[in-house]
């Protein structure tokens, strides 16, 4: 294991101790369940968080309550990780 993959794995680790699925949304869609976290004042323009690959939102909450002072910003689970439904 190489030290930055060490990182990211703590890193990730660390966040899921610290997620709180209470603070998640669930959308019921067509395709299936998704869960979802907006952050910010809800007349602001809105900025979409597209997690990559194998991510989950919590990942991104951090960066997302610092761009919710200027904007709503919504982060989600692809279908199948995190909270959301698989497709």
């Amino acid at each position: 294991m190489t030290v930055k993959t060490a990182a990211l794995t703590m890193m990730r680790s660390s966040l899921k101790c610290h997620m709180s699925m209470e603070s998640m949304s669930i959308a019921d869609l067509p395709s299936g369940r998704r869960a979802y976290r907006l952050f910010g004042d809800p007349s602001s323009p809105c900025v979409v968080i597209e997690t990559a690959l194998a991510a989950s939102c919590a990942e991104w909450w951090h960066l997302a309550e610092r761009w919710s002072k200027e904007f709503r910003v919504l982060v989600h689970d692809r279908a199948g990780y995190g909270a959301s439904g698989k497709p």
